[in-house]
């Protein structure tokens, strides 16, 4: 009975997990995105749906029928799920993605580094990636993964960024998550990579990223970046490769 029990709770995570895979993507991406593969999905799932198999069928190719059969079913019905599951997706992104916005907005118009200390964790998450974003930098991020090296991964004109970003209110980043982070950046070959706090770094930190394609901004800096937002020369200067402003500071 035990070896039952187990099986069956393998079988079901294994039947789950595509499914999970497919949500983790798709949450992942922009409304827009998830618009146009819910469209994909259904013209593709319908056109398999739609295909008729001939009778009668030799003994020798019954197998081959019964596949094929199968495969139509699972159109059949994945020609709604799939799309509808998309849909949803591009619901929750666009919303995400305005409320990504209006937070930016009202902490551009601020001058109080209060303004990115009072943000929780996530808003926190969203405001840093909706910067990049609007720095014209490709940004895929987890939202949410708070316990993980890297919570951003950047893409610009072929070169990958990776971005930490921590809501450290009442301590100083020290060295050792810098030192974790620059680790990952080595290790996954990114040309750079940008840890950034609502707080302060260690003496210790600084001194640790001098000279690596490593760029830390603190929460006064980053309120700084916000505002000089509609300055083209200074918004440049900031957001550049990271090798780029190691080499202009």
């Amino acid at each position: 009975m035990g070896l039952v029990t187990v099986g069956g709770t393998g079988m079901a995570a294994n039947h789950k997990r595509p499914l999970e895979d497919i949500s983790a993507i798709a949450r992942r991406l922009t409304w827009k995105s998830n618009l146009i593969l819910a469209l994909i999905a259904y013209v593709a799932l319908h056109l398999a749906a739609e295909v008729k198999l001939q009778h009668p069928v030799p003994i020798d190719r019954i197998g081959g029928y019964v596949l094929k059969q199968l495969l139509i079913t699972m159109a059949m019905f994945g020609q709604y799920i799939l799309p509808a599951a998309l849909l949803i997706a591009a619901l929750v992104s666009l919303v995400r993605f305005r409320k990504q916005q209006s937070l930016y907005e009202g902490v551009a118009l601020s001058q109080d580094i209060a303004a990115l200390t009072s943000l929780a964790w996530p808003e926190f998450e969203l405001l840093l990636a909706e910067y990049f974003r609007r720095c014209g930098y490709s940004v895929a991020t987890t939202f949410g993964g708070t316990d993980g090296v890297v919570d951003m991964r950047l893409t610009m004109s072929g070169e990958r960024y990776l971005v930490q970003c921590n809501q450290w209110r009442a301590y100083k980043v020290g060295v050792r998550p810098v030192r974790e982070f620059y680790e990952e950046i080595s290790a996954v070959g990114a040309a750079g990579g940008y840890f950034v706090t609502s707080g302060e770094f260690s003496a210790e930190a600084a001194e640790f990223a001098g000279g690596l394609n490593l760029l830390l901004i603190d929460g006064k800096k980053f309120l700084r970046m916000i505002n000089d937002q509609r300055v083209p020369a200074k918004v440049d200067r900031e957001v550049a490769p990271v090798e780029k402003v190691m080499a202009t500071q």
